[in-house]
């Protein structure tokens, strides 16, 4: 069974997402601009649905705003690649802790009485075949009594809540689904017409969904929306190098 390790995972994508307890409207707000000193490559909005965004390249990525209502996502995706699974650049913490508390900065910024908070994390670890990766499920999760060799689609959800250190009564709830995929990796052959090739390569994925559940209307102040959130990035870094632990 596969040992825990950190460095075998690479992450893919990450998310910074807040609930206002009123109508968040992106218009006009400059905060791609704000985020990053440059313009959007694409803006959009749906009047109707309450729905806006702004999006283009950042470093080695793509990151979006987008808003829904009184809702609001710091989205940011590792570009496409060739010949690779996608994912950014450098060691799973170092990837997490050079955006997140960025975008928490960022987001304690804003004149929003925010009451829930959510960091996403994507990550995927490559594995030899199947078995491998189900391996990899087994020794994160502690799952145990199952004949690993019968497993074909395995998918595992799991969440143990814990309170908060810097905020009283403030409950967060870890929620991390580990599954045994198929990762599209596109390829390029030598010669013409030179056409991408699709290709499935064994891999173990884990998702995070870290948040404060809803039903309260706490108001967060601007120092604990970064310490609450650095407290949800810690919980992904701490399952990726020990496993879900209560």
């Amino acid at each position: 069974m596969s040992a825990p390790r950190l460095d075998d995972w690479r992450v893919d994508s990450l998310r910074l997402t807040a609930f206002s307890n009123g109508v968040i409207d992106l218009a006009g707000q400059g905060w791609w601009n704000q985020f990053t000193g440059s313009e959007p490559e694409l803006t959009g909005r749906k009047p109707q649905a309450g729905e806006a965004f702004e999006s283009g390249p950042y470093e080695d990525g793509n990151l979006q705003f987008q808003t829904a209502f009184n809702r609001i996502d710091c989205i940011f995706v590792a570009s496409p690649k060739v010949n690779e699974i996608p994912a950014f650049e450098g060691r799973t913490d170092h990837v997490i802790e050079r955006f997140i508390p960025a975008a928490a900065q960022w987001l304690s910024s804003l004149e929003h009485p925010f009451i829930r908070l959510a960091v996403g994390v994507t990550a995927t670890k490559s594995v030899s075949d199947r078995a491998s990766a189900n391996s990899t499920i087994f020794a994160y999760t502690g799952i145990q009594n199952i004949d690993q060799s019968n497993v074909q689609q395995f998918v595992v959800q799991l969440a143990y809540p814990f309170k908060s250190a810097s905020v009283p009564d403030c409950e967060i709830m870890p929620l991390s689904k580990w599954a045994s995929i198929l990762a599209t990796v596109f390829s390029m052959p030598v010669g013409a017409p030179a056409h991408p090739k699709v290709n499935a390569l064994p891999a173990c994925r884990a998702e995070f969904d870290v948040f404060t559940p809803s039903g309260t209307d706490q108001v967060f102040e601007r120092k604990q929306i970064i310490e609450v959130i650095g407290e949800m990035s810690a919980t992904v870094v701490t399952q990726l190098t020990n496993g879900v632990r209560r």
